[in-house]
């Protein structure tokens, strides 16, 4: 049955060394748009956060990221939903049974998933371990994708925060079919180092053909998408996201920050904005259009 199966998806994960970035269930079925929301309670979030925590307690591979799609406070107790829903799953994972407010997290990985960050809502909850946000889908050259990130970055006692849905490869832009054309590998190379580059602790890289695994035996789900999910395997933007995965990792430290100070001409903007980041040594600089560029050297 649907259990059985996710059981056996995140036991295969695991065995491939793969983290599983869990969705306990849809923001649709706590912050309804368009049908009933599925929990009118927060001990009925309680309750299932605490059936699924305790059913993958033993696995060590699960990120939890509740949300999505929907801003909690689009529902005037949604947040104190999500919130039972994470007390849950950590009750569960931890094997206390007991809606008190109070849970361990530190056996959980958890965040929140929408539009605008998670820090709107839940900066100073244990339980979120870090932020998520979107840049999403509207239109190319989305300085969402370096905003958010910075807004995230310079909060007080700031967390890592992560672009968990940007623009996807092969995806319409703001959604249309013909009209608008569609992201490609330059568009989402483009959010991605805008992402990282100003303070983001990861990037989410997305394909429209393979969200929804379109092939020659499934109906689509949108007209939009262009090939099979077998094919989208092999777009340019999913193999160029190692560069920018390689890079970091080897330039990684605690005092790196993101740092536009240093750039003193030639910022540029719109798809030409460029963006930088240092520690007490070196100084990365992305420049995503050919722009001339003064950089600042020395601290």
């Amino acid at each position: 049955d649907y259990w059985d199966h996710i059981d056996y998806a995140v036991t295969a994960a695991e065995k491939k060394s793969l983290y599983v970035a869990l969705v306990p269930t849809w923001g649709e079925w706590v912050i309804p748009r368009t049908d009933k929301a599925l929990f009118k309670t927060s001990g009925e979030a309680y309750s299932y956060g605490w059936f699924v925590g305790n059913r993958y307690k033993k696995s060590p591979n699960i990120i939890w990221i509740l949300g999505g799609d929907r801003h909690p406070d689009e529902r005037a107790d949604g947040v104190e939903i999500w919130r039972a829903m994470a007390e849950g799953i950590a009750d569960g994972v931890n094997g206390v049974k007991k809606q008190d407010g109070k849970a361990d997290y530190s056996t959980t990985l958890m965040t929140h998933h929408s539009y605008n960050s998670s820090s709107n809502w839940f900066h100073n909850d244990e339980w979120i371990d870090f932020h998520m946000w979107g840049s999403y889908h509207a239109e190319i050259n989305n300085s969402r994708a370096y905003e958010l990130a910075l807004m995230d970055w310079n909060l007080p006692e700031a967390k890592p925060t992560i672009n968990g849905e940007p623009c996807y490869e092969a995806h319409g832009i703001n959604y249309a079919v013909d009209d608008n054309g569609y992201f490609t590998s330059t568009d989402v190379r483009l959010a991605a180092y805008w992402s990282v580059f100003s303070g983001s602790a990861g990037f989410t890289y997305g394909a429209q053909p393979i969200w929804q695994f379109t092939d020659a035996s499934r109906k689509k789900h949108s007209k939009m998408t262009l090939t099979s999910w077998q094919e989208a395997l092999d777009l340019p933007g999913a193999g160029q996201m190692k560069y920018l995965k390689d890079l970091m990792e080897e330039v990684i430290s605690s005092e790196l920050k993101p740092d536009q100070s240093i750039i003193l001409e030639g910022e540029g903007n719109c798809g030409s904005r460029v963006c930088a980041i240092r520690d007490k040594s070196s100084a990365y600089v992305y420049i995503p259009t050919g722009n001339k560029v003064k950089i600042r050297l020395g601290i």
